[in-house]
């Protein structure tokens, strides 16, 4: 029988029972209460972000002739599946663990974070060059989950617009805008939402839309059942689709640029109780311009960073857990990561000085060139 661990993505849902990803949306319940009233439309300008976009770290340029090495994370003693999900480009990267929630390392020394006050199942799923962490945490007497923010140690529950019980995170950009989603538990009607200074707007995305990324200008990156989009000022523009793939799912933008994937129109042949997992069959895309083209060697790519290096897995099937990648050129052929011996992996994101990180069978990890 065929089993297939698959991949993470940063800004995916990951399994917290397993080394293991799936791509779709999630629906998540917060506690309901009162909260600011609701703006809708684009995020207002304002005079001074959150974050101050000129003190973030220069991105780094890789060293000619370097070579990729593997460096085993820390894991929280007793902790079960502990993850990397990002690095901030200074030096410290960000995870998360089942039990311990959200963990850093610095210089390879592990700090456990915790939990926001009085919640658990705490998941990271960003970070930005400023050092602000974001992401979910259940509240489990309200039986529903809280977006959070977490900035110099300390953790800010991210307030409800009025009229909405529910809310997670997505993602952050180098300003400060954090993208999510806020729904009503009561009919389940769902609006993307972008924190700004802390403070909800929300948008006029309909609720078909997935808000999956943010750009550094403020643009969102879309996923519809129809394709990928970018949204700005209020106009949506859907990107072009590549020929020869359907179900194309977009997972990053970063300086304009898109990177995803596409699934083919034909799976192959697999014996009867095989675990099927379609991502494990894909092509790895990259969108400049707003113009489709394939990622040489690539099933899936998961994130882009500041000098354009792209991360992401190779290799189909079983083998997708096999070789996590990274393009430092999106025309030629992708390098091999590196992982142990027997070892199964995925790569979720990379840093601005461009630092990799994942895990290995449930082991947090880390990637360098030098």
């Amino acid at each position: 029988m065929e089993t297939v661990t698959l991949f993470g993505m940063r800004k995916s849902v990951i399994t917290r029972s397993a080394v293991a990803m799936t791509t779709g949306l999630v629906v998540l319940s917060i506690a309901s209460g009162a909260g600011p009233a609701i703006v809708v439309g684009q995020p207002p300008a304002v005079a001074e972000a959150e974050e101050v976009t000129a003190d973030a770290p220069e991105p780094v340029a890789l060293a000619e002739g370097c070579a990729w090495s593997i460096q085993n994370l820390p894991s929280p003693a007793g902790e079960g599946l502990t993850q990397a999900i990002g690095a901030d480009g200074r030096g410290r990267i960000v995870g998360e663990g089942d039990k311990s929630g959200v963990v850093t390392w610095e210089r390879g020394v592990l700090t456990v974070v915790g939990h926001p006050n009085g919640l658990t199942s705490t998941d990271v799923k960003d970070v930005n060059a400023a050092g602000t962490i974001v992401g979910t945490a259940l509240d489990a007497n309200a039986r529903a989950h809280r977006a959070y923010s977490l900035k110099a140690g300390k953790f800010t529950v991210l307030p409800v617009p009025a009229g909405f019980t529910d809310s997670g995170v997505t993602a952050i950009n180098g300003r400060g805008d954090i993208l999510g989603s806020v729904s009503d538990s009561v009919s389940h009607s769902a609006k993307a939402v972008v924190w700004r200074a802390g403070q909800p707007v929300t948008l006029g995305i309909d609720e078909r839309a997935t808000p999956e990324d943010i750009d550094d200008d403020g643009t969102i990156l879309l996923n519809r059942e129809s394709g990928p989009a970018l949204w700005n000022d209020g106009a949506e523009r859907p990107l072009d689709l590549p020929e020869g793939l359907n179900g194309v799912r977009a997972t990053a933008i970063r300086g304009g640029k898109v990177v995803g994937y596409g699934l083919p129109q034909e799976f192959p042949a697999r014996s009867s109780g095989d675990e099927f997992v379609p991502q494990a069959y894909a092509q790895a895309l990259i969108w400049v311009d707003g113009k489709p083209g394939e990622l040489p060697s690539g099933t899936t790519a998961s994130e882009i960073n500041a000098n354009g290096l792209v991360v992401g897995n190779a290799g189909q099937g079983r083998e997708a857990v096999k070789h996590p990648v990274v393009w430092t050129d999106t025309a030629a052929e992708a390098a091999e990561l590196g992982l142990p011996d027997g070892g199964n992996g995925y790569v979720n994101g990379i840093g601005d000085e461009n630092t990799a990180t994942g895990a290995v069978d449930t082991k947090p990890v880390s990637w360098q060139c030098r």
